[in-house]
């Protein structure tokens, strides 16, 4: 009898947007990673350690978690194993030691069911949702938008490597943008978006 595992795949973008430094009185506390991403990515993300509000087993838990960005291959492995160039720059792929939990995920939580006096107040702001090709008085309003907690020990190798040349470079960034004293100084601003985090998320589960 043949066994069939059928192995869902789901890619999205995602944006260091915040992180938190590890605690030093903890023992083995990881170093936390906050990126926005789609809520579609969010909601393929199923982790059973993640947080009550985001469980969800009907869909099977996610098996694995890779960011991927374009980089320097030699930063994560040898390139001539490859048959590449020692200075070649690609789209590398790693994979986190642990699944991410989902921190936030705007889902549903506009509420439009207004009174017709506050409709004529907001008509101006709100005329969009009467424009819509939807004319469903059911249907509600969201954000797509999520936000994943990724925890990275630092003394593992691979979450080592994902945070020394992902995660770090985009940290310093943001500070450096954040120094309105120097804000035009240089770098460029041309320089610094190199270093913004931007990398793509891949969620495998079964």
């Amino acid at each position: 009898m043949t066994k069939l595992i059928f192995i869902a795949t789901t890619y999205g973008t995602g944006w260091l947007i915040d992180w938190k430094e590890p605690d030093k009185k903890k023992e083995n506390e990881p170093f936390r990673a906050y990126l926005a991403t789609n809520l579609y990515v969010a909601a393929s993300l199923i982790n059973p350690q993640d947080y009550e509000a985001y469980k969800d087993t009907v869909l099977g838990w996610t098996t694995t978690f890779r960011l991927g960005k374009y980089t320097n291959v030699k930063d994560f492995v040898a390139p001539h194993q490859f048959g590449l160039p020692n200075a070649v720059q690609a789209l590398v792929r790693a994979q986190t030691t642990i699944i991410p939990k989902t921190a936030f995920a705007a889902r549903d939580f506009v509420n439009y069911s207004f009174t017709k006096e506050q409709k004529d107040n907001q008509k101006e702001e709100y005329q969009w949702i009467k424009d819509s090709k939807t004319k469903d008085s059911d249907t509600r309003s969201y954000s797509d938008f999520a936000v994943l907690e990724i925890p990275f020990f630092l003394d593992n190798p691979t979450d080592r490597k994902i945070f020394d040349h992902f995660i770090q470079p985009a940290i310093r960034t943001y500070k450096q943008l954040g120094d309105s004293l120097n804000i035009f100084a240089n770098p460029t601003l041309d320089q610094l978006k190199k270093s913004l985090l931007c990398v793509r998320l891949s969620v495998f589960k079964k």
